[in-house]
């Protein structure tokens, strides 16, 4: 569930989305300063490309990063479970 816009200020939260057929992990809340500094960014790719399924991105990103809340956004969070995205570049 995507946390509110003041619990992102006080919450580590990374949001997950898809461009360009590939999924990506937005850096939001205090941490964000620290991938930042790190990276010259809040946004990384990630390894899974568009056809990999919403959920496994998820899980697998929420299991690495257990104190964050991570969530999908709404273009990607409204896909039936299990389903493959047929034109990854139209977000």
């Amino acid at each position: 569930m995507k946390p509110s816009p003041e619990q992102i200020s006080k919450t580590n939260a990374i949001a997950l989305y898809i461009r360009n057929g590939q999924w990506y992990a937005q850096q939001f809340g205090p941490k964000a300063a620290e991938v930042q500094d790190l990276f010259g960014t809040t946004v990384l790719p990630t390894p899974f490309g568009s056809a990999v399924p919403a959920e496994e991105v998820l899980e697998t990103i929420q299991g690495l990063n257990p104190q964050h809340t991570v969530y999908l956004t709404p273009e990607t969070a409204d896909w039936p479970q299990g389903s493959r995205r047929s034109d990854p570049d139209c977000i």
